[in-house]
């Protein structure tokens, strides 16, 4: 609707506040308008055709009908940049979520190694196993006690002056 009015239309400018201009196409009753905020660090509130307009600093408002603002290039950019904040923030939530499930997997699979280390050495232990540590062989006799012993044996059996390793 506009493009022949932009191409073929009458061109006209006015002052409508410091540094503020709004330049009206129009052409066979039909017109458009842009409003451009020339300040590059102050906002602009003004009237135009009967309306108030806030204009960001350094943007242009596009009013195709020269009353209803459809376009600012500042609020564009600004609704792109808080866009892009939030997108930012979704990917650090996202990699910080990726960050603890990775941990987790790490220590289950540490606690994993541990107890199956633990469960080695005891079934070494209670085979009458040796281990060797700093190039010295210790023995270590077998447990007085199975798997499966009551609560009273297992409780005994802490008592580690009872069984003290030996060197062979």
């Amino acid at each position: 609707m506009l493009k022949k009015v932009l191409t073929e239309g009458n061109v006209s400018t006015t002052n409508v506040g410091v540094g503020v201009n709004a330049t009206i196409y129009s052409a066979n009753g039909t017109s458009g308008s842009f409003l451009s905020n020339k300040n590059a660090t102050s906002s602009a509130t003004v009237t135009f055709e009967g309306n108030k307009y806030s204009l960001p600093a350094w943007s242009v408002s596009i009013l195709p009908d020269c009353k209803k603002e459809v376009y600012n290039t500042a609020k564009v950019r600004r609704n792109l940049d808080q866009a892009k904040t939030a997108l930012e923030a979704l990917i650090k939530r996202e990699e910080k979520k990726r960050e603890v499930m990775e941990s987790e997997v790490s220590l289950q699979r540490i606690e994993m190694k541990y107890k199956s280390l633990v469960i080695c050495v005891l079934v070494a232990f209670q085979n009458g196993a040796q281990l060797e540590e700093d190039g010295l062989v210790l023995g270590i006799p077998p447990a007085p006690y199975k798997f499966g012993s009551s609560e009273d044996d297992l409780r005994d059996s802490d008592d580690m002056t009872a069984s003290r390793p030996y060197a062979s």
